[in-house]
């Protein structure tokens, strides 16, 4: 899997990245950086993955979605057959940098199954910092406005009540 961060002036970056693909308990794990560039760094020291992560389905509710306002952002992560999400610890979930606020148990899908609700304040996340990316991306070399558009993923990451983690991605 990968993940996009983004640096201080000195190539400095904190983070904590859940990545798409899954490991299972005992595999090591490494990772390297690649800049704008394509430069590649040399891999990290490798890690002994100690839990596998649940990949869930999220949906991130556009239209709740204003990078321009303080508002809020609406995210629902799906229970499934083998994933009940009322078993989540809300205190453990994160989107884009921050934790949630309020959270609801509904079934917007009516598939009998009860789906976690999450709330996030706009102003919390690191949404102003991936648009603005993505302007920048949106640029050919001579300044003009690709006709592509650009889309970044999210995650939303947590814990179960019972300490299982899991971790679901939306564009």
């Amino acid at each position: 899997g990968s993940a996009t961060v983004l640096t201080d002036a000195n190539g400095n970056a904190a983070f904590d990245v859940v990545v798409p693909g899954a490991s299972s308990a005992g595999e090591f794990i490494s990772s390297t950086a690649t800049d704008a560039v394509a430069n590649t760094s040399g891999f990290s020291q490798a890690v002994q993955s100690v839990w596998g992560v649940k990949m869930v389905t999220i949906d991130i509710k556009p239209e709740s979605l204003n990078v321009d306002a303080n508002g809020t952002l609406t995210v629902v992560v799906f229970g499934a057959a083998d994933f009940d999400a009322a078993q989540i610890d809300v205190s453990t979930v994160h989107f884009a940098g921050a934790a949630a606020w309020q959270s609801t148990l509904v079934d917007p899908n009516n598939d009998g199954r009860l789906d976690l609700q999450v709330k996030f304040r706009v102003q919390d996340t690191a949404l102003e910092e991936l648009y603005a990316q993505l302007l920048v991306d949106d640029h050919d070399a001579d300044g003009i406005l690709d006709s592509t558009r650009q889309t970044a993923q999210v995650e939303v990451t947590g814990q179960t009540l019972n300490d299982a983690f899991f971790s679901g991605a939306d564009n």
